[in-house]
């Protein structure tokens, strides 16, 4: 099984866990951004902002999985929802 298929697996299983327990957004995100999901990614970092996911800025910020995301303007939505300076 290659890395991207693992990240896969990793997902999917997550996806069941959230049917019956608290899975945070933040957590299905970046494994979604991992596996090239870049639209089910950026929904769930809405929701994490929704929800006010205290991991929401550090997924933003501090993950390399989620750097791809930031030319996307649905992540300056996100920025701006939560009241950040475009420079970050």
């Amino acid at each position: 099984m290659g890395k991207l298929d693992e990240a896969r697996a990793i997902r999917d299983e997550l996806v069941r866990r959230s049917r019956g327990e608290y899975v945070q957004p933040t957590t299905l995100a970046m494994v979604s951004a991992a596996t090239g999901e870049r639209d089910e990614a950026l929904a769930l970092l809405h929701r994490a902002c929704d929800e006010h996911d205290p991991f929401l800025i550090f997924t933003l910020y501090g993950f390399p999985t989620t750097a791809r995301l930031r030319e996307d303007p649905r992540f300056a939505e996100i920025r701006e929802r939560m009241g950040l300076a475009s420079s970050l």
